[in-house]
């Protein structure tokens, strides 16, 4: 590779690493397991990809046989490496919306920034840097002030849900209850349900939606909690 050659492929990978960081530290201060690091290196890692697939499809300089001109031919698809950053990408979001062990789908915000910012690695290893950096911007702007002014018009009135949880019996169901309560939930009327190794607790609440994600992620990450369940009420 031409010294002319590296020196722009490293540009594109520090460039990559910049923006897969500041989108990942967005990631990392709202608490969600796609952070830093792992936007970073999507951003680096799509960026590579990208500079590696254009440096294997080199062009070459080949003579016409009958007039002697010579002739500009690319050898090999230069689209072909990077187009399997758009499906790969697919496992990691995945990962990110399949975390939760109750009903409520999460996630899925999270790996679209994944899918946005492999783009944006792409976008930048193929030497659209204004591109890709105004890509970047546009992220923050969805994730910072959209974000900003969902949790503003949200509807902030209490509905009415049913909360299945089945944990460990050794689990007291006080400490289930008082859980709930410190996130200003109210709890109707519950049932308890008790077999051989577990126990299942189940009760009417009114959560407001801005409390819902946050209930489900303190939820998961309770290993006494074998699987829970957050429904409407009928």
């Amino acid at each position: 590779m031409p010294m002319e050659s590296l020196l722009e492929s490293i540009l594109k990978l520090s460039l990559a690493t910049l923006c897969g960081g500041v989108i990942g530290f967005e990631r990392k201060s709202a608490g969600k397991p796609a952070g830093l690091r792992t936007n970073m290196l999507i951003c680096v890692g799509s960026a590579l990809i990208m500079v590696l697939s254009i440096n294997l499809s080199q062009s070459v300089t080949e003579n016409l046989q009958k007039s002697g001109e010579p002739e500009i031919r690319l050898v090999g698809d230069p689209a072909r490496l990077a187009a399997q950053v758009v499906s790969g990408i697919g496992f990691l979001g995945a990962g990110a919306i399949l975390q939760s062990r109750g009903s409520i789908v999460i996630g899925l915000t999270t790996a679209a920034t994944v899918w946005a910012n492999s783009a944006i690695g792409l976008c930048l290893g193929a030497g659209f840097y204004i591109l890709g950096l105004f890509s970047t911007s546009i992220v923050l702007f969805i994730l910072y002030v959209v974000r900003f002014i969902e949790s503003k018009t949200n509807n902030k009135q209490p509905r009415p849900r049913t909360i299945t949880i089945i944990h460990k019996k050794g689990k007291k169901i006080s400490q289930i209850k008082n859980d709930i309560y410190k996130k200003g939930i109210f709890i109707g009327a519950e049932s308890i349900k008790k077999r051989v190794n577990e126990v299942e607790y189940k009760a009417d609440i009114l959560i407001p939606p801005i409390l819902e994600e946050a209930l489900v992620n303190q939820l998961s990450e309770d290993d006494h909690i074998l699987t829970f369940n957050i429904t409407n009420t009928i």
